[in-house]
């Protein structure tokens, strides 16, 4: 069985993070001020998806010199749209 690995795209004041979860689907994690932006689904597992998806997300956003966070979403989200999963 191949792994699947789904990652909950959150705004947050400071920029955006993700919760990330093997195998099943789970209900973002946030709290006050952050917002739910959408949920991703990436096949291998979670060590996989943060290395070869997240980590260079990071890193473009960074060497792109994006400050705002929601440009920064705007961005991630465009960049993960194909892996969308509907709500």
């Amino acid at each position: 069985m191949q792994n699947v690995t789904y990652l909950n795209l959150i705004q947050t004041r400071q920029g955006f993070e993700f919760d990330v979860s093997e195998n099943v689907k789970v209900p973002p994690m946030t709290i006050e001020g952050d917002t739910f932006i959408a949920s991703y689904q990436i096949q291998g597992n979670a060590e996989a998806a943060r290395s070869n998806v997240i980590q260079p997300l990071m890193a473009r956003v960074d060497s792109l010199g994006i400050s705002r966070p929601r440009k920064m979403v705007k961005f991630v989200a465009r960049r993960l749209a194909s892996f969308r999963v509907a709500a």
